[in-house]
C-alpha cells in the first residue's frame, strides 16, 4: 500500500493503515509492550486547518511581515490535530530580509512525545500574502518646475 504525505511516499506491506486505525485507543500494533496508541501507531503527520486564517488573512495588505504574522497567529485561526498525539502550533516569518511586494508566512505543526521524527511528526505549509511596506510617493509638476 502506498500513500503519499508532505510529498514523501510510504509502502506498508500486509497491514492497511488509516487514521481511523490509530489513536483510538486500541494496540494497534500488536507489540510486546501492549502500549496504546504509542509512537509506533502514530504514522500519520498532524493536519493543519488554516481555512479562517487564509479567509480572514489572504485578501488583505499588510503595512509589514509581522503584521501579516501577526493576523495568522492571531488565536483560533488556525488549528492542529494528530491522530495520537498533542501538537505545538508554530508562526514563521520564511522571508523578511528583502522588503518585498509579499511575504511568506510559515505554519508549522509537530506532534509531541516521539522525539524528532520529521516524517511522521511535522507538517509545514506557507501562504504568500501582499505586504506594501513603501509610502507612495506624490510629484507634482508645475511648469518646469518641481515641487
Amino acid at each position: 500500500i502506498m500513500f503519499s504525505t508532505n510529498f514523501r511516499v510510504f509502502t506498508f506491506s500486509s497491514t492497511i493503515y488509516s487514521k481511523l486505525y490509530t489513536g483510538d485507543g486500541i494496540d494497534n500494533t500488536c507489540d510486546d509492550d501492549k502500549q496504546i496508541d504509542e509512537c509506533a501507531e502514530d504514522i500519520f503527520p498532524p493536519e493543519i486547518n488554516a481555512a479562517i486564517a487564509i479567509q480572514e488573512c489572504s485578501n488583505k495588505i499588510f503595512p509589514t511581515s509581522q503584521d501579516a504574522l501577526d493576523c495568522f497567529s492571531a488565536p483560533g485561526l488556525v488549528s492542529a490535530v494528530d491522530d495520537c498525539r498533542e501538537v505545538d502550533l508554530t508562526f514563521e516569518d520564511k522571508d523578511s530580509s528583502t522588503p518585498t511586494c509579499s511575504a511568506v508566512v510559515g505554519i508549522k505543526a509537530v506532534a509531541l512525545g516521539c522525539g524528532n521524527r520529521t516524517l511522521e511528526d511535522t507538517t509545514e505549509i506557507n501562504v504568500t500574502v501582499a505586504v506594501d511596506d513603501k509610502k507612495p510617493q506624490v510629484t507634482c509638476n508645475i511648469g518646469a518646475q518641481d515641487l
